[in-house]
């Protein structure tokens, strides 16, 4: 995938975290928009190609994510809901919580 639908998919995910946090969500702070998305210390170059990685939800658009749908060369692993019912299933009973481990810093 290329720079410039990388970086509209860093804004996407920043609208949606906020999105989410007024909801009730689990995210702090204000959702901006990602002027800041870099690859090695450096900003998303619009016409370079880059890797992306995310599970297959994601890919296929879900939680209204659409930006991994502009990708080509998709490569299918494991199934998210595969992985996590394997999970389930080694680690039961499970005892969620509240962690706060994702946090939007302010600028």
């Amino acid at each position: 995938m290329t720079g410039r639908p990388s970086r509209r998919g860093f804004n996407e995910s920043c609208a949606l975290f906020k999105k989410h946090s007024e909801r009730g969500g689990h995210l702090r702070g204000p959702g901006r928009r990602g002027h800041t998305a870099q690859v090695g210390g450096q900003p998303l170059e619009d016409v370079r190609t880059y890797r992306m990685a995310t599970n297959d939800f994601l890919a296929a658009g879900g939680d209204a994510y659409t930006t991994f749908k502009a990708g080509a060369n998709l490569v299918y692993g494991e199934l998210v809901r595969d992985v996590f019912s394997a999970y389930l299933e080694r680690k039961s009973p499970v005892r969620p919580q509240i962690e706060n481990r994702i946090e939007i810093a302010k600028p």
